[in-house]
């Protein structure tokens, strides 16, 4: 993390402790986010959700629909934008960290943090490796990996690489467009799980999505990692569609 720098989008390493780093204890210091992991807010958030997309409602919902009054004033209710905004920011944060040529290894829902103003940050780099000269990173240590959000090549490989970030960025908007919902749901998944992947199968459009967001994320499952779109491109794709949104 102080190699990858500070970010709007990412965690911040305020500081750390390594008096005892000879007793393999070392206490890091992050910045707080106020909200918890953006897994946890969308799922509490769940009963509340005002979905402003016209294709997933009989008729649009009138954007006021998504302000409720308090005592202390008036406050935003958790909507479709909130969730596109979401992707946009970590899409900008990725962008970020590939571009000092690091890749996280460990992008999930559970993994963004929510700041008080519900800005978007990558945390958790336990995964992260920083590629070097190298564009691709072989996992060769015994460690618990996270399967649902791995892609092909990681299964199947142990191959890890930005391109597959870019898979589990597509899981995870997944996970955000369904309001916190596990991936493959009701599926057992393990290594093997590749070769269902390989033959084609991906996860169905989330229930918050449109068609049109489904399909930025089917672009993201594209079996050959070249052919999957970088998180630059991404961001100016969700921006699209955050422009597609009714304004009344």
């Amino acid at each position: 993390m102080s190699f990858v720098g500070k970010h709007d989008n990412i965690v911040e390493l305020v500081g750390a402790n390594t008096e005892r780093i000879r007793k393999q204890d070392v206490f890091l210091i992050y910045e707080f986010c106020e909200n918890g992991n953006v897994s946890e807010y969308i799922r509490a958030k769940r009963e509340v959700f005002v979905d402003i997309f016209p294709e997933n409602t009989n008729e649009s919902q009138n954007i006021d629909s998504t302000t409720v009054e308090y005592e202390n004033g008036l406050s935003r209710r958790l909507c479709s934008e909130h969730l596109i905004r979401w992707a946009i920011e970590i899409a900008n944060g990725m962008d970020f960290i590939a571009s000092k040529n690091v890749y996280h290894g460990d992008l999930a829902a559970r993994n963004i943090l929510l700041t008080r103003n519900l800005i978007a940050k990558v945390g958790d780099f336990g995964l992260a490796k920083d590629l070097k000269d190298y564009a691709l990173y072989v996992q060769r240590i015994n460690c618990p990996l996270p399967l649902k959000w791995m892609a092909i090549e990681s299964l199947r490989d142990l191959e890890f690489s930005i391109q597959s970030d870019v898979w589990s960025f597509g899981i995870t908007i997944w996970e955000i467009f369904s309001l916190g919902s596990k991936p493959y749901p009701g599926v057992e998944w393990n290594f093997q799980a590749w070769k269902r992947l390989q033959d084609g199968e991906r996860m169905d459009r989330p229930s918050h999505a449109t068609q049109s967001i489904h399909d930025i994320l089917l672009k993201c499952w594209e079996t050959l990692p070249q052919d999957r779109p970088t998180f630059s491109e991404l961001k100016q794709m969700f921006k699209y569609e955050l422009n597609k949104l009714p304004t009344n």
